[in-house]
């Protein structure tokens, strides 16, 4: 039923495009107007190890010329983490949608809070790539807490992950802080789960409650991103939205399939904090035309933690054995948001 649903959904946006700039279809999405055009790059790569794909991102970063890195094996991290990735760059693993048939990277070990890849130049793709992190499983293993796969940073506008399985990070699969026009399109994000097993007796051991997450996308700061056409499963959260006091950020959330499989308990699967500092949570976001399964979901298919800066809507989304959605403050003294608009 899923794949049919996306084979039709696709060929729906693909007759949108026709005659038309992609820019057109999500302008919701597109926030910053300047932001500098891809650079032409003629440095072309293959790599089958992951000390060639390091040289190789070191190559490109120093002569500031972009390049295109294609890997031919599947390769292991080798406990290695911070990867820069710099501007104009691609790295694929051939794959197709979600990932199928490319390569693989193996993150067998990455510690506490860290994060494989970094980028925060701007046209940066990640592509046909399965991506595994340390953690597939919500165990009670706190070495790898908040331990994340893919980062993109403030400046990281134009930042794409496209047809990649993501896996075994406890923090985050990815994250965008970034304002420019992000998007995350075609991936399978599974089993980035973490339960929140810290507690106060722990608190000596130097672990805290916050650093145990699980999301599939998280957009937090002033990032936006545009994210359709994933299948989430057993992700803690499939997208959160970061509670900042000061920047908020926004993201677009359609033609997802999102599911619990294995029953792990899941709090809801998308949201937007808020701050204990304003009555805000996140500027614009926009969810609507997904699919919610809500087996041991136990808020919501949705949830709301403050007001929206902008405007929240939700439409034309299904929900299967899930209440559809809840929306609280993280201030307390401040009123019930009043500007999300539900048509489902």
């Amino acid at each position: 039923m899923f794949k049919l649903r996306m084979i039709f959904s696709l060929l729906f946006i693909g007759s949108i495009m026709v005659g038309c700039d992609k820019a057109d279809i999500t302008e919701k999405s597109k926030i910053d107007e300047n932001v500098s055009p891809r650079k032409k790059v003629s440095a072309y790569y293959s790599v089958s190890t992951w000390g060639e794909l390091k040289a190789r991102l070191a190559e490109i970063a120093q002569n500031n010329s972009g390049g295109v890195i294609n890997i031919t094996a599947n390769i292991y991290s080798d406990a290695d983490y911070g990867i820069n990735i710099p501007s104009n760059t691609t790295i694929s693993g051939g794959g197709t949608s979600y990932g199928s048939g490319g390569k693989t990277i193996t993150a067998a070990y990455l510690p506490r809070t860290r994060t494989l890849f970094l980028t925060d130049g701007e046209h940066v793709t990640i592509e046909g790539l399965k991506i595994k992190g340390p953690w597939p499983s919500a165990s009670p293993m706190r070495c790898y807490s908040g331990a994340s796969g893919i980062y993109f940073g403030p400046s990281a506008n134009y930042g794409k992950v496209q047809n990649c399985d993501i896996s075994g990070f406890p923090g985050a699969a990815t994250s965008f802080r970034s304002p420019g026009q992000n998007e995350v399109y075609a991936n399978n994000f599974h089993d980035n789960i973490a339960n929140n097993l810290f507690d106060d007796e722990n608190a000596e051991l130097g672990y805290a409650k916050d650093e145990v997450m699980g999301y599939g996308v998280m957009v937090s700061d002033a990032g936006v991103a545009y994210i359709h056409h994933n299948y989430f499963d057993n992700n803690r959260h499939a997208i959160a939205g970061g509670g900042d006091a000061l920047n908020q950020p926004s993201y677009d959330a359609s033609y997802n399939e999102v599911r619990n499989s294995k029953g792990a308990r899941i709090d809801h699967h998308f949201d937007i904090h808020g701050n204990p500092y304003n009555c805000y949570a996140g500027n614009n976001i926009w969810i609507y035309n997904n699919d919610f399964y809500g087996t041991n979901v136990y808020t919501a298919a949705v949830v709301f933690r403050g007001r929206p800066q902008g405007i929240g809507e939700i439409y034309n989304n299904t929900y299967f054995q899930v209440s559809k959605f809840y929306k609280t403050n993280e201030n307390k003294s401040c009123p019930i948001p009043d500007n999300i608009f539900r048509y489902d």
